[in-house]
């Protein structure tokens, strides 16, 4: 570069006297710290600086003697803006434009390109000064300032509370869309004005000067309490809730952000959610009373068909017999239906209930529900549990126990000849951890495509596949699928109309550790010897159904119609083995008289079963929690009320025998 300068300057030393003017301005070019390059009158490069070689990695000899077009296509992109600006060097036109190229290493530079014609002597054309500023730092500053104009724009305009500027003594400086909701007046209407006449001051009870309780904020929050409503242009006052924020620019106070949340709006929504709340209790408390209401009088109907079933019926009488009672069955199972799917609807938060249990004897229990059916339709059962399944799991009995019985049960209803097909696998194991997949498998009438599609929809009956001559909700798929997910899985479907369907399902479940034996035979309940039992129900239909139950197990039964009858009872009667006592009563209910029994302090108190018609989640545990010992939902079955009998003889509160 240098010895290109010097040749150019001894050429011009030899044509003119004007020598010490160039050599100056070839001394300025060589030192300026911006890329500089010099075209002659002809707008050919006769000398480029070395501040120009470092940035762009290139050699004077490279860019001797070329012109300004060639220039512009060698160091110039072909979209480059700048190229058309370089166009008019011809036209001796300054031009200035921003370009970004790329410099030695690779980097892309934002560059100013700035050009301008020199004078020569007697005022001639002396040539063409192009320089080239290097502005990428300047361009990423005011791209960082712009970016945070934006952010404070955007989250001002769109914040969901009113943002007002103010300066110094309280005059509107800008505000959001919020906040022109709020006054009922643009900003631009109220630029500069006093904010005062438009907040309410609590300690005035209406309008005060607003700067010194601007300026009392920045030191005590308390202040911001002071501004409890806006008026709007309209007279009407909102309820807010104001915060204060100095705006600091080079650590001085300019001003100060007000910003006003509508309570109004918070209030609405805490009433409408109090509001559903409510509706949700009401709903729940509903419930519970269709519940009893309804379980109270079917209890009666099927006891009374079963009693009457053991009598020596026959002929059109036992079928008529038989009939009720199949209808009852079917009658309950919607009830139970609609009530499991409306409690699941209107408790959505219900979890799965971990506790041990043996799958093998939980599929046992369902299947022998069906078994009468599949018997008397002559089905062939398989069953099947993985040879690597933990004998005992640890998950939620009750929920995959109700899911089994709806998927097993449909499978009987609808298949009339051939197989059916119940199998547990494991899919994934890591640790305790483990994703069992329970498979139903039928050779029944099938779904087609298009009803899979609506199969575990609530309250959809598919097709020939749910309205047969079998009863039924329509709802066991969807409570099945809800209840699926509540252990962590999924279910889902195949099927060919004719040939069959196949129902998979996943659930979580954990791995309990073998127990090591104690080498003790487990107590086994004493079956022999009559109990005192003390009935406290207020239906009469159950009264005679639970009494003749129970005295045809040999036991001595005392019926009572309300809980002070069973206090009256447990003072003057002597001790009673057990207690059934139902929930709802008339003058003290199950809760009620189990709180008063405990302030007795019996020195033999009886074993107390909850005897209710309510079946929702959490009564079992509150019955539990009242310090009851057991749990019966009516309609009360014999197995289940064998079953309660059972659990008191080997529970500690369980005495010798009386004869």
């Amino acid at each position: 570069m240098d010895n290109f300068a010097a040749q150019r300057s001894g050429a011009e030393e030899e044509r003119t006297p004007r020598q010490p003017g160039r050599a100056m301005l070839a001394s300025v070019i060589s030192r300026s710290p911006n890329p500089l390059l010099l075209f002659d009158s002809g707008f050919r490069i006769i000398m480029v600086n070395p501040a120009f070689l470092r940035a762009f990695d290139c050699t004077a000899e490279e860019l001797a003697g070329f012109g300004a077009d060639a220039f512009a296509r060698r160091c110039f992109p072909a979209d480059s803006v700048c190229k058309a600006e370089l166009a008019r060097i011809r036209d001796r036109e300054p031009i200035d434009c921003e370009e970004e190229l790329t410099v030695a290493g690779g980097e892309r530079r934002t560059f100013r390109v700035i050009g301008y014609e020199l004078e020569g002597e007697a005022g001639s054309g002396g040539g063409y000064l192009l320089s080239l500023e290097d502005v990428s730092e300047r361009k990423r500053f005011e791209l960082q300032l712009q970016e945070s104009v934006e952010r404070y724009t955007s989250l001002k305009k769109y914040n969901h509370d009113a943002v007002i500027s103010l300066d110094l003594q309280g005059r509107v400086i800008n505000f959001n869309q919020e906040a022109a909701r709020l006054l009922g007046k643009p900003a631009e209407e109220l630029a500069g004005k006093d904010f005062s006449p438009y907040l309410l001051v609590e300690e005035s009870g209406g309008t005060a000067e607003i700067g010194p309780i601007l300026r009392q904020a920045s030191e005590d929050t308390a202040a911001e309490r002071k501004f409890t409503g806006m008026r709007h242009s309209g007279g009407r006052i909102t309820e807010i809730l104001a915060s204060i924020a100095p705006i600091i620019i080079n650590g001085t106070t300019k001003g100060y952000y007000l910003i006003a949340k509508d309570m109004s709006v918070q209030k609405k929504l805490l009433i409408d959610k109090e509001a559903a709340e409510a509706t949700n209790r009401a709903k729940n408390e509903f419930l519970s009373m269709m519940s009893h209401e309804i379980r109270n009088p079917m209890n009666g109907i099927l006891g009374l068909t079963r009693m009457m079933l053991d009598t020596p019926l026959e002929g059109e009488a036992r079928q008529y017999i038989e009939l009720i009672r199949k209808s009852s069955h079917a009658l309950l199972h919607i009830v139970n239906d609609t009530l499991d799917y409306t409690r699941l609807e209107s408790e959505g938060t219900e979890r799965a209930v971990e506790r041990p249990f043996r799958l093998d004897e939980l599929l046992d229990e369902i299947i022998a529900i069906h078994m009468p059916i599949i018997v008397q339709k002559e089905l062939r059962l398989e069953t099947s549990i993985a040879k690597d399944m933990p004998a005992e799991l640890l998950g939620d009995r009750g929920k995959l126990g109700q899911v089994l019985l709806n998927l097993i049960g449909n499978a009987v209803k609808f298949t009339d000849r051939g197989d059916i097909r119940v199998a547990f696998t494991l899919k994934e194991g890591a640790g305790a951890s483990l994703l069992v997949e329970g498979e139903v498998s039928d050779t029944g009438v099938g779904i087609t495509e298009f009803e899979q599609q609506q199969l575990f929809h609530p309250f959809r009956r598919i097709g020939a596949y749910m309205t047969r001559t079998e009863e039924g909700s329509g709802l066991g798929l969807a409570i099945s699928r809800r209840l699926v997910e509540l252990m962590g899985g999924a279910i889902e479907v195949e099927s060919t109309p004719g040939q069959g369907s196949r129902f998979r399902f996943r659930f979580a479940a954990k791995a309990v550790e073998a127990r090591p034996s104690s080498g003790q035979a487990e107590p086994s309940p004493e079956s022999d010897g009559p109990l005192r039992v003390l009935v406290g129900e207020d239906n009469e239909i159950n009264q005679l159904v639970i009494r003749k139950m129970l005295e045809k197990s040999g036991h001595a039964v005392r019926v009572v119609s309300n809980g002070a009858e069973v206090l009256e009872a447990l003072q003057e009667e002597g001790p009673y083995d057990l207690l059934l006592l139902d929930i709802l009563m008339p003058v003290l209910g199950g809760f009620e008289t189990m709180a008063a029994m405990q302030k007795m302090k019996l020195e033999q108190p009886p074993y107390v079963v909850a005897v209710t018609a309510n079946a929702l989640r959490g009564d079992r545990e509150a019955c539990l929690e009242a310090g009851m010992d057991d749990y019966l939902s009516k309609p009360i079955r014999r197995d289940k009320l064998e079953e309660a009998l059972a659990a008191f003889r080997i529970s500690a509160k369980a005495r010798p025998s009386r004869s």
